[in-house]
């Protein structure tokens, strides 16, 4: 039985230190190549030795034993829990046996010496470094003797080594290559000196920050099925430092090309620290630790460009992109997701008015286009995480085992893009884009393809793309201009959905309410998703298209008779404050304004929103007297010109202001098979609406199949 005894401190810092990564990193296996001396006339001499800690179910097959009458060469794969009595012979001086599994033992002919002798001090050196094609290691290694001291020229001699193997290796240098991946001979063979070395991976070997507003994106490169919740992450801040861990940290692993390789990412809030680098540690592993500095938000990187590509100087995240003039969503397929097991949404008319009762998936399909915009923003990952993860959006009980949307754009030139993305779960919690597409349609034409992604594998019209994210669309990672990429990626980046305004009573929730306080103006201002920003998005309407202000208050006044006008005034060096003035001379601040009357003023604002391809409004109907709903509805059959406009509701009142328009109802419910939308016939609608009016029709309509 072979002692475990170290006495060498650098073999102890590393067998410790191996220890460690093996548990995080499921190190299973040290993979062990070796040449040594053969002759029979002294000591069998150790020239070359390497380890290196792997996972065995990754691990490449071991070398066949090659035996000359000047060398030998041996590759084995010995349990990580025989480091220990490895690290204890290599202390010694002398490789007599290895276990090789619970069974098997390898034993030498003779013992292997070590090429220094064990009084020599110092013999191991302990260090952290780099090695090719696996980033950071702790390594332990050891330089011997000459080789010209431990074998003769004859022994040295490539000629009849390169005879003795049948001419598989041409010389010492790469039977030592091949055998243990350490590189010799680069000057003469006799002076090269003998090398031992051991080498323990990290499982981290990369790590990136970048701003995204308020938040900070932290993206890991490691190996697969790591225990995140070790990770610690520490900010240093310019004015604070501050720490996330396990409590505050939730990490996405996406697979990478590279087997074993993950992308970990994590989005943490950091507002009032205004971060500058980070650091990254792993509990249990205090020597690990990775550092980076933290680029701006509108600073990441380029990396692609073609020829008769524009290369862009930096890629921006689009949140505030407009859609071309001209461009809007006129189709939208879906698929995998919620009650949506499988629906089509045509929008060839620019008003759809769906209409269903409560469960009947009307919202699914607002939420499916905001994932589609968050998806061409490049926050398609987060906006999965979000919402519990791609598990709880695939329909329950089967029904698909990908989520799928499809969008078609009409532009203002005759050509038509159609775009495609497909997300399939990865094992329990994960997910990946397994599938993405571009079509391109010119005139009355076939539709050509354009762009094409099979999971890590893209194209570019026959040109390979690189995909560094295989969680997210490729689209906001392409870093190249082209006319129709531009126009996709904008133009879905800029689907406007309103699922609700935030319009609570000032007392209620003091300070909880952003659209009835003031507000910080901005060029070009879009209304948020919830309204928050009503009055910067108002003064953005006043003082940048004049026209469309005009238009909003004459909409307003009618609603409203007794407003005489809107006032949007600064209240301080940054701010702006929304006032109501009144004909009788009174005047109130948006604080002082009903539910219903801020509702009208944010859904009608939502429907003014410039560039955009689509705007969707959920229950506009939510807080409105009867008229102030029916200039509403007038204004979006006007407004939806311009872009489509779609309201999702189960109000009688709003159905019932659609007889003149009966074309833009579609009716949503709910089957065995999940949601189906039917646009009923307008021909027979019509005749009906020669005696009743469609908010008397609302159950039958709710009722309405295909073969109706």
């Amino acid at each position: 039985m072979v002692g475990s005894t170290i006495v060498d401190n650098a073999l102890v810092r590393f067998r410790e230190s191996a220890e460690r990564l093996a548990a995080i990193s499921r190190f299973d296996f040290l993979r062990l190549g070796l040449v040594a001396t053969a002759s029979s006339s002294k000591p069998r001499t150790i020239i070359a030795l390497s380890g290196l800690l792997v996972r065995g179910s990754a691990v490449a097959p071991v070398l066949t034993e090659l035996n000359t009458s000047r060398v030998s060469a041996f590759q084995l794969l010995i349990p990580v829990s025989e480091m220990s009595s490895l690290l204890a012979q290599l202390d010694r001086g002398t490789l007599e046996r290895l276990r090789i599994s619970d069974s098997q033992t390898s034993e030498f002919a003779a013992p292997l010496v070590s090429p220094v002798a064990p009084q020599s001090t110092p013999r191991w050196h302990f260090a952290r470094s780099t090695q090719e094609g696996l980033g950071p290691v702790f390594r332990v290694s050891m330089t011997g003797r000459r080789l010209g001291d431990l074998m003769s020229p004859e022994e040295l001699d490539d000629s009849l080594l390169a005879q003795e193997t049948d001419y598989a290796y041409a010389s010492l240098p790469r039977v030592i290559k091949a055998f243990t991946g350490l590189s010799m001979g680069q000057h003469e063979l006799t002076e090269d000196s003998s090398r031992l070395e051991l080498s323990a991976p990290w499982p981290l070997h990369g790590l990136a920050a970048s701003m995204e507003g308020d938040f900070m994106r932290v993206e890991l490169k490691g190996l697969s099925g790591l225990d995140s919740s070790r990770f610690i992450l520490n900010v240093e801040g310019q004015h604070q430092d501050k720490r996330f861990d396990k409590d505050s940290l939730r990490w996405q692993a996406v697979p990478s090309a590279q087997q074993e390789r993950f992308t970990y990412t994590a989005r943490v809030d950091v507002r009032g620290v205004e971060p500058g680098a980070i650091n990254l540690y792993v509990a249990g592993i205090p020597e690990l630790r990775l550092r980076t500095e933290v680029r701006p938000e509108d600073e990441l990187p380029v990396f692609l460009a073609s020829p008769g590509m524009v290369a862009a100087d930096s890629l921006r995240p689009y949140r505030d992109a407009k859609a071309p003039a001209g461009t809007r969503l006129t189709r939208l397929q879906v698929s995998g997701f919620r009650l949506l097991r499988s629906i089509e949404l045509d929008l060839s008319h620019p008003l759809a008015v769906v209409v269903g009762p409560n469960q009947s998936g009307k919202s699914s399909i607002l939420d499916a286009l905001q994932l589609l915009s968050e998806a061409a923003q490049g926050g398609l990952s987060d906006a999965i995480t979000q919402r519990g993860g791609l598990t709880l959006l695939l329909p329950r009980g089967g029904g698909g085992s990908a989520l799928s949307i499809e969008a078609e754009l009409a532009t203002s030139s005759a050509a038509a893009l159609r775009y495609r993305i497909s997300v399939s779960p990865m094992g329990s919690y994960d997910f990946t884009v397994t599938e993405e597409h571009l079509l391109v349609r010119e005139a009355e034409g076939p539709w050509m393809p354009w762009l094409s992604r099979q999971g890590a594998q893209a194209s570019l019209k026959g040109m390979a793309l690189t995909v560094r994210n295989e969680r997210e669309s490729i689209l906001p990672q392409l870093g190249i201009t082209s006319d129709v990429i531009e126009s996709v990626r904008t133009s879905l980046a800029a689907i406007a959905i309103y699922p609700y305004f935030r319009t609570g009573a000032a007392w209620a929730a003091p300070g909880g309410v952003p659209m009835r306080g003031p507000a910080i103006p901005q060029p070009g201002a879009r209304l948020h998703r919830s309204g928050d920003n009503l009055a910067a998005a108002l003064v953005a309407m006043r003082d940048e298209r004049s026209t469309d202000w005009e238009e909003y208050l004459g909409i307003v006044r009618l609603a409203f008779p007794s407003l005489k006008e809107l006032r949007i005034p600064l209240i301080s060096s940054r701010t702006v404050q929304l006032f109501w003035d009144e004909l009788s001379g009174q005047s109130f601040d948006a604080s002082e304004l009903s539910d219903g009357t801020l509702s009208f003023l944010a859904i009608l604002c939502a429907l003014f929103q410039p560039g955009s391809a689509l705007i969707a409004v959920d229950e506009p109907e939510q807080h409105l007297h009867p008229d102030a709903l029916r200039r509403l509805v007038g204004a979006a059959r006007s407004l939806s010109d311009r872009q489509p406009i779609v309201f999702a509701t189960q109000s009688d009142a709003l159905i019932g202001l659609l007889d003149e328009t009966p074309e833009a109802i579609v009716v949503a419910s709910r089957g065995e098979d999940g949601t189906t939308l039917v646009r009923p016939d307008v021909q027979q609608l019509q005749e009906w609406l020669k005696t009743f009016s469609l908010r008397e029709m609302r159950r039958d309509l709710e009722g309405w199949s295909p073969e109706s």
